[in-house]
């Protein structure tokens, strides 16, 4: 069951994975695996993820509730990509 985002984040953000694993101090192996959900990070790698990602931890994490009335917001990069800043509720 996949539970972290990793490979998403990797992809907006236009990153390597061998990259991101050497940067991390984890192998390609321990990155897919996470990537794949065969296995879940210490609580410490999930911080340093987040650190390296410039995430809040809880972006790093697919949803586990659907709630209507949660709406996901995007800014426009100075390159014209569009990133995710997270999901907030509707007022």
């Amino acid at each position: 069951m996949k539970i972290l985002r990793t490979k998403e984040i990797i992809n907006e953000l236009n990153l390597k994975g061998d990259d991101v694993a050497r940067d991390l101090g984890i192998t390609t192996t321990t990155l897919s695996n996470f990537n794949q959900g065969n296995t879940f990070p210490k609580a410490e790698m999930l911080v340093k993820m987040a650190e390296y990602f410039d995430k809040d931890i809880r972006d790093l994490f697919y949803p586990t509730k659907t709630n209507n009335d949660l709406t996901e917001v995007f800014v426009k990069d100075e390159d014209g990509s569009f990133k995710s800043i997270g999901f907030f509720t509707k007022r």
